[in-house]
């Protein structure tokens, strides 16, 4: 790495201001065309108001063509008004989908998980390092060992520092067997305490459940889940 790059952290902080000036710009998009939306449908409403509801054009009456045109010009605003309206959903949705995405990306457990799997990548580089295929492989890898340990370094301390704000994550001294784990919204009950996940009934029973008990497992397997993918706890007691 040279000393010219920016660091991961620097790289870090510019994409995370990228995200936010989309957000910010898909929100402005997302207001006009709701502004555009507003006016049309006032002015729909504006030239409606000049003929009584209901009112059929009276073919061959002097004021036919006038009210041709009121009419095409009625229905042209609220079609109008009907597609800023659509435009200003759709903005609306990426603004929103900008956000969960840097929600995500910021997760202390999505962080966790990314710690463990940077931590993994270390191990192998060391490993490798150690019997590598050839001298230019060796190389490889001892350049990129310092990157790795830069970016675990960055995400150690943003997940400490979530944990200091009183961010909680689990571990296996949270839980005994017969606990209950909150798993994307489903509270399962704990068969086995290991030291990096727990054991619960077959993931593919979850769906459609608020307590799945082990007991409920309609299969003849069960599924282990890391501690970092776990959002509460409860004794079998409170559940």
């Amino acid at each position: 790495m040279t000393t010219d790059q920016p660091s991961f952290a620097e790289r870090e902080e510019a994409r995370r201001e990228r995200a936010l000036e989309r957000a910010d710009r898909f929100e402005e998009y997302a207001d006009n065309a709701g502004r555009r939306s507003q006016a049309a449908f006032n002015r729909g409403s504006e030239l409606s108001e000049h003929r009584p509801p209901g009112q059929p054009v009276l073919n061959g009456h002097h004021s036919a063509p006038r009210a041709r045109r009121d009419q095409e010009r009625i229905t042209g605003a609220m079609e109008r008004g009907v597609k800023e309206g659509r435009k200003s959903s759709y903005w609306n949705s990426r603004k929103a989908g900008v956000e969960r995405n840097l929600e995500k990306r910021y997760d202390p457990r999505v962080t966790a998980r990314r710690i463990d799997r940077l931590e993994a990548r270390l191990r192998k580089i060391d490993r490798d390092i150690e019997d590598p295929w050839d001298e230019d492989h060796r190389v490889q890898l001892q350049e990129a060992r310092p990157e790795v340990e830069e970016e675990l370094a960055f995400w150690r301390t943003q997940l400490a520092e979530q944990q200091e704000a009183g961010v909680k994550l689990y571990g296996p001294d949270d839980f005994t067997k017969g606990d209950f784990a909150l798993i994307s919204g489903v509270w399962c009950e704990i068969k086995r305490v290991n030291k990096k996940s727990i054991t619960i009934g077959a993931i593919i029973g979850m769906p459609g459940r608020k307590v799945y008990r082990l007991a409920d497992n309609p299969y003849g397997w069960t599924d282990t889940v890391e501690y970092s993918k776990i959002k509460a706890n409860r004794t079998s007691g409170e559940i």
